[in-house]
């Protein structure tokens, strides 16, 4: 079984590092970014299951950022953070953006740990091979 891969995208530092340390004690394998562009870099070189990524960062939004993850790489689980939950980041969210889900800042860290469990499970189900031999995604 592989290790399950997660990128974490937020321009906060010390969020970036908590939030990377959590989950690599939870035996995953975790890459950061600061902003969109350093992460599109970072898919284009490393398998990664889940992104998750905040919205406000220099640059590209996080709402933007993922509608590409989706668009170029859409078996990869995205997950939306935010410290400003407007109407309109969740509409760019569910739509275009197509996220698995969206959290709002402050959280419990623990839940980004079951979140992204709960994802993986879920995009692993509709890849995977049905009795059929076909798949889905």
């Amino acid at each position: 079984m592989r290790t399950t891969t997660v990128l974490i995208v937020d321009d906060d530092q010390k969020l970036l590092t908590g939030l990377s340390r959590l989950l690599a004690q939870r035996m995953f394998l975790v890459f950061t970014a600061e902003n969109a562009d350093n992460a599109l870099e970072m898919l284009e070189t490393h398998e990664v299951d889940v992104v998750v990524s905040d919205e406000c960062m220099p640059g590209l939004p996080g709402t933007r950022f993922l509608a590409h993850v989706a668009e170029m790489y859409p078996n990869i689980a995205r997950i939306l953070m935010t410290g400003n939950p407007t109407p309109v980041n969740c509409a760019r969210a569910i739509g275009p953006g197509s996220v698995y889900r969206f959290l709002v800042k402050p959280f419990d860290p623990e839940y980004l740990v079951r979140v992204v469990e709960q994802a993986v499970r879920d995009f692993d189900s509709v890849q995977a091979p049905k009795a059929s031999g076909t798949t889905r995604g």
